[in-house]
C-alpha cells in the first residue's frame, strides 16, 4: 500500500510476511472522503504511530489468518480490550475484499482469480495512534463497497451494516493504479 503511513522502520512479526512499522506522526491519515471535524489538541504528546500489515492470500482461510494477526498485534500493542470490535470489523471486510474483490465464490476454499487479479493480494494493515486504530483492506476491485439495509432473514448482506455498527467510521480510497483500500477506525 502506497498512502504514505506505511513508510518507517519495520520490526519482526510473529506472522510470516507480515510487519510492523513505527512511523514518526501524530496524525491519523485522512482520506479524501472524510468529513469529520479536526481532532482536539491532545494534552499530552501522542505516541508515534505504529502499523502492522499481513498480506493475505486468496483462499477463505485468509479470513481467521486477519482474525488472529488482529488479536495478536492489538495484544501487543496493549489494546486487547478494542479486540471483539476490530476482530469483528476485520472478518467483515476481508471477507468482502475475498468475495467482492477476488471473486471467491461461497462455498469454496479457493475459487478461479480473475486476470487482473493474479499478483495483487489483499492486504490487511492496522494503524495505532494512541487508543484508535484504523484498518484497512487493499483488494484489486474498482467496486465501491455500498452499504444495504440489513435483511436479517438473509445468510448474508449485513457485513458493511456491522462495519458501520462497531466502528467510529468507515470507508472507501480508491487507489491510482486501480483497486480500492476499504478503511474503519475502531477505539476513542
Amino acid at each position: 500500500m502506497d498512502s504514505g503511513w506505511m513508510s518507517g522502520t519495520a520490526t519482526s512479526d510473529s506472522h510470516v510476511g507480515c510487519a510492523t512499522t513505527v512511523k514518526e506522526s501524530t496524525e491519523l491519515p485522512r482520506h479524501p472522503y472524510e468529513h469529520r471535524a479536526p481532532a482536539p489538541e491532545p494534552r499530552v504528546p501522542a505516541p508515534a504511530a505504529e502499523t502492522a500489515s499481513c498480506p493475505l492470500r486468496p483462499v477463505l482461510e485468509s479470513v481467521k489468518t486477519a482474525r488472529g494477526f488482529t488479536a495478536d498485534t492489538l495484544r501487543r500493542w496493549g489494546l486487547s480490550h478494542l479486540s471483539d470490535d476490530l476482530t469483528l470489523v476485520v472478518s467483515e471486510l476481508v471477507t468482502n475484499a475475498l468475495r467482492h474483490g477476488v471473486g471467491l465464490e461461497r462455498g469454496t476454499r479457493s475459487g478461479p482469480l480473475a486476470a487482473p487479479v493474479l499478483g495483487r493480494p489483499i492486504e490487511l494493515s492496522l494503524l495505532r495512534e494512541d487508543s484508535q486504530v484504523m484498518c484497512t483492506v487493499r483488494d484489486p476491485s474498482d467496486r465501491t463497497p455500498v452499504e444495504k439495509s440489513p435483511d436479517f432473514i438473509n445468510e448474508t448482506g449485513r457485513g458493511l451494516y456491522l462495519v458501520s455498527s462497531f466502528s467510529q467510521e468507515w470507508g472507501c480510497t480508491p487507489l491510482e493504479h486501480g483497486g480500492k483500500v476499504v478503511w474503519a477506525v475502531v477505539g476513542h
